[in-house]
């Protein structure tokens, strides 16, 4: 025999196990978003797996990457041309071993600019062919310059030619002394190739259950209450 409970206690339950629900479902929601807003935008698993395997084997043309991707020519080759009209492939340049090149210093400048001289500043920068990369950013310094020379000397020199432009108050210069993690992208590409795995056995899309529940039988008001009430145990 059932006993029911007031109905006031019962909408009170009905309400809590509504908010657990709730809160399971906004959490794999946030859960999703966070995974999504990490992953980079504008290619899929497919553009990962053909870029990682470009980086692996730079010599590769299209038909070793169709073997390695098992998929058709035309699909690699409609892909590269996307990757590159998006921006996200920009260029098949070699790389470069600048210590291998006689480049043995690697430095960091960080100037501090007068007001309305950063474009001109920034101009007599591009000039010098040892300035390899040039950021306007935060905090106290307006410029950050990444610098490589041959020696402390050939830095000194470097350093003086910075300093011709008109406009600047002040420079603080970094040795770089070992290099603790090169300049890298690929574990960007990897999130994603990981990303759409994951894909294939749960769709991370959906905010609810992978598999909802089937739908109840219509029971009169007392059963109802009574099922909600019971949850799985029945022979109570």
């Amino acid at each position: 025999m059932v006993e029911l409970l007031h109905p006031a206690p019962a909408r009170r339950a009905r309400r809590q196990l509504s908010g657990q629900l709730l809160d399971n479902s906004t959490s794999h929601r946030a859960s999703v978003l966070d995974t999504l807003l990490m992953l980079p935008i504008g290619m899929d698993a497919l553009d990962a797996r053909l870029i990682r395997a470009m980086w692996e084997t730079a010599r590769a043309g299209v038909m070793e990457l169709t073997r390695q991707l098992g998929v058709r020519r035309a699909t690699v080759r409609t892909r590269l041309d996307k990757l590159q009209q998006r921006g996200i492939i920009c260029g098949f340049e070699p790389d470069l071993d600048l210590r291998a090149m006689g480049y043995e210093v690697l430095a960091f400048v960080s100037l501090e600019i007068a007001p309305g001289r950063l474009q001109a500043v920034a101009k007599h920068l591009r000039a010098i062919p040892e300035v390899l990369e040039i950021h306007s950013v935060t905090g106290p310094a307006d410029l950050h310059c990444r610098v490589v020379a041959r020696t402390n000397d050939h830095l000194q020199h470097i350093i003086g030619c910075i300093l011709e432009a008109q406009g600047i108050n002040r420079t603080t210069t970094q040795i770089a002394l070992t290099e603790q993690l090169r300049h890298r992208v690929l574990p960007l590409v990897d999130l994603v190739i990981d990303h759409g795995e994951q894909a294939t056995t749960e769709d991370p899309w959906r905010g609810g259950p992978p598999n909802p529940p089937a739908p109840t039988a219509v029971r009169s008001p007392g059963e109802a209450l009574a099922q909600s009430l019971l949850g799985d145990h029945p022979e109570i």
